[in-house]
Formats: structure tokens, C-alpha cells, sequence
């Protein structure tokens, strides 16, 4: 990954958000919301919570449909309608899908050892980091560390320990 990190941070630099930026919930996907017995949808895994660029939270969604079919065309559909706005056409897509893919590997390699399903995954991580079509910058300032986890914050991605 530092091998093809030399351009991210000019990539991510250059990005011209379409959004105001706002609070964002850093890791928003459907396996993050529950309904509550009224069947009113509530927002889980709040530990990514912060102040960010918007298009942070709908990356994710197309992320999963664009480049791993985990939602189907009519889910996608659906979610960019009801969202108004299509993360897919903003020509930052591919920098934040890939700073997105970036962070499932940091947390797969993470998590390796510590869960069943987890160490199963380093493959598929490897095959993330090798599919990538454009360098990345692990040591980039993106990478804080004014929080725990790693996950995505108004200064892009912490992986801090408080």
C-alpha cells in the first residue's frame, strides 16, 4: 500500500464536496440501523459520529453496490432517490470509495485475530489493496488519531487510541 500511496493526498486535497459538510454517523449502513418496536428507524454504532463532509456517509452504500454487488440495483436506486443525491456522478466518488476501501482493510488487518469471520478476510482485504487504481498515502495527515477506532472524522480517518 505505501508502494501506491504517493497521490492520495493530492487526491484528497483537491476534492470539491458537493454537500455542505454536517454531522455525519461514519460508518452509515443498513447493518447500523435497527427499528425501534414503532418501527421508526434508529442509528447504531455511534463511535464514528462527528463533523464531516457528508458525502463521507453516502460513500459507503455505493461503495458496496459500485464495487462489490452487496445491494442490488433497485436498493441503490431507491436509497439515491430518497437521499437526493447520487455520490456515484460527484466526480469525488472514486477518491472517497477508495479512502473507504483503504479503512476495511486497515480494519480487517485489525481485526484478524480477534473474531472468527474477521480472520477469514485478509484475503479479500489483499485483493482490495491489489485492485486499486490509483496510489494511496497510508501515512497521509487524513490519518488522525484525536479518537479511537479507526473510522472516518471531519479530518478523515482516525486511527487513534483517545
Amino acid at each position: 500500500m505505501r508502494r501506491r500511496s504517493p497521490t492520495f493526498q493530492a487526491r484528497y486535497d483537491s476534492l470539491k464536496f458537493a454537500l455542505p459538510h454536517g454531522v455525519i454517523h461514519g460508518d452509515a449502513n443498513v447493518g447500523n440501523v435497527l427499528l425501534d418496536r414503532l418501527k421508526n428507524p434508529v442509528l447504531i454504532d455511534l463511535d464514528g459520529f462527528c463533523h464531516g463532509p457528508r458525502e463521507w456517509n453516502l460513500v459507503q452504500t455505493a461503495l458496496f453496490f459500485d464495487r462489490f454487488g452487496w445491494h442490488a440495483k433497485e436498493e441503490y436506486s431507491e436509497f439515491r432517490q430518497t437521499y437526493g443525491f447520487d455520490i456515484m456522478t460527484w466526480p469525488g466518488y472514486e477518491t472517497l470509495a477508495d479512502l473507504h476501501e483503504l479503512r476495511m482493510v486497515v480494519w480487517l488487518s485489525l481485526n484478524a485475530t480477534k473474531d472468527s469471520r474477521s480472520n477469514q478476510e485478509p484475503e479479500k482485504a489483499a485483493r482490495f489493496a491489489a485492485d486499486w487504481r490509483e496510489p494511496h498515502n497510508m501515512e497521509s495527515p487524513l490519518i488522525c488519531d484525536h479518537s479511537a477506532g479507526v473510522r472516518p472524522c471531519a479530518r478523515g480517518i482516525c486511527a487513534g487510541s483517545g
